[in-house]
């Protein structure tokens, strides 16, 4: 893939390709690549929603972690195409091999982005801390899924109806925000899998 990048896509799938990398970047000209494949295999091309992530936490990759901004802007274009958990742990390994054990703050940005993935694959909008509590904004709203959770968490989730619904999860004192914001989305996740 590397040197799909370096050198130009040549002439894949019969039209001249040549050149397109650098006009539109290499990361979206393989998602318009990777979306033509799926579309010419007469599959549907899931849409992914942008979802926002806000926990007020440090997230990012210190400079004394990665001296090289370019070598540092490579890492960060890693974190966020991470898409599921395995790529988690891909990206750790390689920051671990090359730069040593990850800091907080950068383990917090790969679940950050872990977060942002998931929850954008199942249509989740936003996920924010405010008050002592997450709160899930998503475009799908189902209630009977929340309505499982939340008899599992009695007294901590609360659903607030409104122009824009969102549910309230209560975080107990010292919690982890972003593992209490994972673990739940996990839940959600699983039973909506589950309910099919």
């Amino acid at each position: 893939m590397r040197d799909l990048e370096i050198r130009g896509a040549g002439n894949l799938l019969g039209a001249e390709q040549h050149g397109q990398i650098e006009t539109v970047g290499y990361d979206l000209y393989m998602k318009l690549l990777n979306e033509a494949i799926i579309e010419e295999k007469g599959e549907t091309v899931k849409q992914k929603v942008e979802c926002a992530i806000s926990l007020n936490i440090d997230a990012y990759i210190p400079e004394k972690y990665i001296r090289s901004a370019a070598q540092r802007i490579d890492a960060y274009k890693k974190i966020a195409s991470i898409g599921c958990e395995a790529d988690v742990s891909d990206v750790r390994d390689e920051l671990i091999d090359r730069y040593g054990t990850t800091p907080t703050q950068t383990e917090a940005l790969l679940k950050v982005s872990l977060l942002r993935a998931i929850g954008g694959e199942y249509g989740f909008t936003k996920i924010e801390y405010r008050n002592d509590s997450l709160l899930y904004y998503t475009q799908n709203f189902d209630m009977s899924v929340w309505s499982s959770i939340m008899n599992e968490h009695r007294g901590q989730i609360f659903f607030s109806a409104g122009s824009t619904p969102y549910v309230t999860y209560k975080l107990g004192r010292g919690a982890d925000k972003c593992e209490e914001a994972l673990g739940l989305l996990k839940k959600y996740i699983q039973l909506s899998d589950e309910k099919g």
